[in-house]
């Protein structure tokens, strides 16, 4: 994550590992139209570059006035990759 761009995602929301031709999902939050996400930033660390081997997909479950925002991580490589997970405050 760049300098900008930490000062901005400041709550950490989780860290997850994700194994070799696996899925992880991180559940975002409860939100609501009077509440609504503000924004999330996912920093993915492995030994070698896995730019093209991971799929990160963001779902919205729920209607307009209340939903919850699931994050999934797939990893098509053959090594495990670590995820930090950030929210705006």
């Amino acid at each position: 994550m760049s300098r900008k761009q930490s000062e901005i995602f400041t709550k950490h929301v989780a860290d997850i590992t994700v194994k070799p031709c696996g899925q992880g999902h991180v559940m975002l939050g409860y939100f609501t139209a009077t509440r609504p996400a503000k924004g999330f930033a996912i920093e993915l660390h492995a030994k070698q570059s896995v730019d093209e081997a991971v799929v990160t997909e963001v779902m919205n479950i729920g209607t307009d006035n209340k939903y919850r925002l699931v994050l999934s991580i797939a990893n098509y490589s053959d090594m495990a990759v670590q995820a930090k997970v950030w929210s705006m405050p």
